[in-house]
């Protein structure tokens, strides 16, 4: 069994993905971009900013796993499209500040919002596999 078909297979286990995963996004935004402005080019504002929605994803997603809930597919939806609007949250910054964003910055930034779709995919083909069940 591959480890996407796992996943798919324990929803429970997806909300442990996003909320480490949200997790390690609120801690590089806050430890890592946050206090590299020159390197990034991401004010400080901006970076803790985005981080403030992470930290949300993290309690909501760990709560989720934690509490197990019966109606899990709701709380799954739910946390998928908050990640979506997190992205469109960071491309509308990347945009804005497209001038004063560096390429390492940008890269960051890209590589975070494939990153966030490819969970999303997963939560929604988490809840579409289990609706047969």
């Amino acid at each position: 069994m591959s480890l996407l078909q796992t996943l798919i297979s324990k929803p429970r286990k997806v909300f442990l993905l996003d909320g480490f995963g949200a997790l390690l996004s609120a801690i590089l935004l806050a430890i890592v971009i946050a206090p590299n402005e020159t390197l990034f080019g991401v004010p400080l504002t901006t970076a803790n900013g985005l981080a403030i929605p992470a930290i949300c994803f993290t309690i909501y997603s760990l709560g989720c796993y934690t509490l197990n809930p019966k109606s899990w597919p709701t709380y799954l939806l739910i946390i998928a499209v908050a990640n979506l609007l997190y992205c469109c949250l960071i491309i509308y910054i990347l945009f804005s500040q497209s001038l004063s964003t560096t390429l390492l910055g940008k890269a960051y930034f890209i590589i975070e919002i494939v990153t966030i779709l490819c969970v999303v995919a997963i939560e929604l083909l988490t809840i579409n596999e289990n609706r047969s069940i």
